[in-house]
């Protein structure tokens, strides 16, 4: 009868703590749910902003070509770059036409 009496307790120890686990392991989805909802969303508004702030400016000339697959996708305007410009003598010049535009 003591040996009935121990399986049974540690069986119903053993469901407390699968309980205990199942609810532990719904908490941390939600939570790992909500944080990455709220990182998207974060990226979504600075994305969004980088691409208002800096519309139809270039900040950066790859070294490279892209395979054509992105070259179609994302069009990219050099009409404004200079062959002898530097990244630094860019952005000065890009600032200081915007400055004039003002």
């Amino acid at each position: 009868m003591c040996i009935r009496d121990r399986q049974k307790a540690h069986e119903k120890k053993t469901n407390q703590t699968e309980s205990q686990l199942k609810a532990f392991n719904q908490e941390m989805t939600s939570f790992r749910m909500k944080a990455t909802l709220l990182i998207g969303l974060f990226m979504i508004i600075c994305l969004s902003s980088f691409g208002t702030a800096y519309q139809g400016i270039v900040v950066a000339k790859l070294p490279f070509e892209p395979i054509s697959l992105f070259r179609n996708i994302t069009p990219v305007s050099y009409t404004h770059l200079r062959a002898h410009e530097t990244g630094r003598n860019l952005v000065c010049r890009l600032l200081l036409e915007k400055k004039k535009k003002e």
